[in-house]
């Protein structure tokens, strides 16, 4: 190893007591990109605990050292620190990186050191933590780290003159995946199905308007048409596609205009059908529920009529606290979106403090809702950075644990890549006849 090259392995000293911590640590650094040195994948059965542990350290770009008063009386650790401070010296470099799992007493060779806080946020540890290990200058521009933009109408004409330029945008800015949303039809639900099969990192969303609005494309679709019953029926035939990972956006619509086109009964009807899809495939539902408190009492019972606990569901832009309220009550997931940030949008932010922070999601909702300060333009998923920038502050807001949280959080309710579930054929056990 040449004198200027740093090892971009960490070697975590820690006790065997505070092994579950650290373990889950060691995870989630390796799942940032981080390689790691951990005791339980490193060292084999008969191997000499001593050499693995000083050919570990000597291999390392960095130390962590999770603190804790377990880990200060522990004679292991301290062995381990006193390498580690001779390797900084030596090398004329930081090398020891101090976690603080619990208060203690911290070592003298630390005591003039920062360490990443872990006592009271996991999520703000690990931030603080990966800021320092991850290389920078190596041509990602992503301030936060992985997102995931869960809602992006990416089948829309304006965008296909430069999806790719998009896509990669996206990837720059740190949007890792994103769930292209379709619900206008046949055309969008294909053109959503072409774009997840050329982009690996693309999933799809397909649901049906109960009123469709003016399209954004050349293909067939009408103004506030309420759907078909064979358009219905052939929704569940695309459901079935593998990259098909959530039904939505799902809706109802009571302004006058949508309940002429499509009355009250028959969109509960609509939104009937799309919840049982869901069940039947074990897919998350993404709701957007417009109309007041009628329609919210309708979606709510709806909901209470048998689906309630047996399908996963987000909510985007709930428009009254009570609503908020009792979808936070049920377990739903809240989506966060580009009018969050809107100067006058108070209303929508007081709804981050009724969700707990490991039910937040993040969506785009391209090409809509573009964050401050690019509001005015086309909005799309590499925009999410500056929406989360644009939320600093509220509700205590914090820019890098909310980005972490929500890219757990969507990729534990979405479940990327990993349908398990048998696909029946298109109708069958269905409780609806349609045509």
């Amino acid at each position: 190893m040449s004198e200027n090259t740093v090892p971009t392995r960490v070697f975590v000293s820690h006790t065997s007591l505070d092994k579950k911590f650290t373990r889950q640590l060691a995870y989630d650094l390796k799942k940032a990109g981080v390689e790691v040195w951990f005791d339980e994948w490193e060292i084999r059965v008969g191997d000499s605990l001593r050499e693995k542990v000083e050919r570990g350290i000597h291999e390392s770009g960095w130390l962590i050292i999770v603190l804790s008063p377990r880990a200060v009386a522990s004679q292991w650790v301290q062995r381990e620190l006193s390498a580690a401070f001779a390797r900084e010296l030596d090398d004329k470099r930081v090398f020891i990186l101090p976690v603080l799992l619990e208060k203690c007493e911290l070592p003298v060779m630390l005591r003039d050191k920062k360490y990443a806080d872990f006592t009271e946020n996991y999520s703000r540890g690990l931030q603080e933590l990966l800021q320092t290990i991850l290389p920078t200058g190596s041509g990602s521009t992503a301030p936060f780290g992985e997102l995931i933009d869960v809602n992006a109408h990416l089948w829309m004409e304006r965008f296909e003159s430069d999806l790719n330029a998009i896509i990669e945008r996206a990837r720059t800015a740190g949007v890792s995946k994103i769930i292209a949303s379709a619900c206008n039809g046949p055309y969008s639900w294909s053109r959503s199905l072409e774009i997840s099969a050329r982009f690996n990192n693309i999933y799809v969303s397909l649901a049906l308007h109960p009123t469709r609005g003016p399209l954004d494309v050349g293909g067939p679709g009408r103004k506030l048409d309420s759907p078909t019953d064979e358009e219905l029926a052939l929704l569940e035939s695309f459901i079935t596609n593998e990259k098909v990972i959530a039904i939505g956006d799902v809706q109802l619509q009571y302004q006058r205009q949508e309940l002429e086109s499509c009355p009250r009964d028959r969109q509960i009807e609509i939104l009937d059908r799309h919840l049982f899809m869901a069940l039947r495939y074990q897919i998350p539902v993404i709701a957007e529920i417009h109309g007041g408190q009628q329609a919210n009492e309708d979606f709510l019972g709806l909901m209470d009529s048998g689906y309630q606990g047996k399908i996963r569901v987000a909510v985007q832009c709930p428009i009254s606290k009570d609503f908020a309220i009792s979808c936070s009550e049920r377990g739903y997931y809240q989506i966060i979106t580009g009018n969050y940030a809107f100067p006058k949008a108070e209303s929508l932010r007081e709804m981050l403090g009724i969700f707990p922070q490991e039910r937040l999601l993040l969506a785009s909702n391209c090409p809509a809702f573009a964050p401050p300060p690019l509001r005015g333009n086309r909005n799309e998923p590499s925009y999410l950075p500056n929406l989360l920038a644009a939320l600093r502050g509220f509700n205590c807001c914090i820019p890098q644990e909310l980005a972490y949280t929500t890219t757990h959080n969507a990729m534990r309710f979405f479940e990327f890549g990993s349908r398990r579930y048998p696909k029946p054929a298109p109708g069958q056990g269905l409780p609806y006849t349609f045509g």
